[in-house]
């Protein structure tokens, strides 16, 4: 179309533009504005003299698809407000029988997430994001795509198929038509996973990342939750974007694909499942972490911990320092308290 600069000076003249889609377009649509709480509770606490124990929680992060991010409330009031995403929180001087809650309460704005491609458009090399690729196709603590099982799987899945976007199709399917769904919770790796042919939704979102970052097409972990309605339950969840030049980070939810859960997320007969999932991701779907956050030891003597059942993706999600024995930190899970 064309373009007129408007200005207090007055009007430029009209000059006409086309924009290049490249491989494909992204749609974004029907939003839905949700206000959640969510945190974390210390308890069965053994502790004797001065301690801390400090508490890495996941903000709701800004992305195309999660926009208007407002926070409503955080308590106590944290020592860092945001660190890749995360926030830090300290608490002192913890006694035997204490209870202590971390909370954050964010309102956010979610879109439905839909990826039309011209896979004979996609580009066959990562010429323009070489740093990109280099980074989001080596293995990192959560997804081991350097194992041997893991290398010689995509091997077969991807085939000959040297164009990245077909190439994450097909690994798509074969391995969906390889495993079954696991037990809840996070109670396998991907090597685990593709040992016994099941897994949960961490299982599916780490096997299919290392599947793809062993074939080369760079690939990132998503981490967050599938929300309801006001008072309908809520579930821990996990999936996966990958980078196709031109285009940018395309959705896929493996275990979504594979078969449905009962959050409250609405069923459509007529929608195949498999096909939606790939490419498309709807608008129930809450974000923590895109790929796995770094954070620093905060003391050279503390004692770090990284849990296996918290839905955000980062290297420690808690520090112990002094005279702290023993606790436990429990995932509170998510709540929506609305939605607008």
């Amino acid at each position: 179309g064309n373009v007129i600069v408007t200005t207090d000076k007055g009007r430029s003249n009209s000059v006409y533009f086309e924009t290049l889609a490249g491989a494909g377009l992204k749609f974004f649509s029907r939003p839905r504005t949700t206000t959640v709480q969510y945190g974390v509770s210390v308890h069965d606490v053994a502790a004797s003299g001065g301690n801390a124990l400090f508490l890495w929680l996941p903000r709701v992060i800004q992305a195309p698809e999660q926009r208007k991010i407002q926070l409503v409330r955080q308590w106590p009031e944290p020592v860092v407000g945001n660190h890749h995403n995360v926030a830090l929180f300290r608490l002192e001087n913890l006694a035997r029988g204490d209870r202590e809650s971390v909370v954050f309460a964010f309102m956010y704005e979610r879109y439905q997430v839909e990826t039309q491609v011209s896979a004979a458009k996609v580009p066959l090399t990562y010429a323009a994001t070489a740093d990109l690729a280099a980074r989001f196709t080596a293995a990192d603590a959560l997804v081991p795509s350097a194992a041997p099982e893991i290398a010689k799987a995509a091997a077969t899945a991807a085939g000959t198929e040297k164009n990245p976007y077909l190439k994450a199709r097909r690994i798509y399917e074969w391995m969906l038509n390889l495993l079954g769904r696991g037990p809840t919770g996070r109670t396998a790796d991907a090597v685990a996973a593709l040992k016994a042919k099941r897994g949960d939704a961490f299982a599916y979102s780490s096997l299919y990342c290392a599947l793809l970052r062993a074939a080369k097409v760079p690939s990132r972990m998503v981490a967050g939750a599938l929300v309801g309605d006001t008072g309908q339950p809520t579930l821990p969840h996990y999936w996966d974007e990958f980078y196709i030049e031109t285009i940018g980070w395309i959705p896929v939810d493996p275990l979504l694909g594979d078969e449905d859960l009962d959050v409250g997320l609405p069923a459509d007969p007529e929608v195949d499942r498999r096909k939606f999932y790939f490419g498309n991701l709807d608008n129930r779907h809450l974000t923590f972490s895109k790929g796995i956050d770094e954070v620093s030891r905060m003391a050279p003597d503390g004692r770090t911990v990284r849990h296996a059942d918290f839905p955000w993706l980062v290297n420690v999600h808690e520090e112990a320092v002094g005279g702290l024995t023993s606790w436990t930190t429990t995932f509170d899970g998510v709540e929506v308290t609305g939605v607008y």
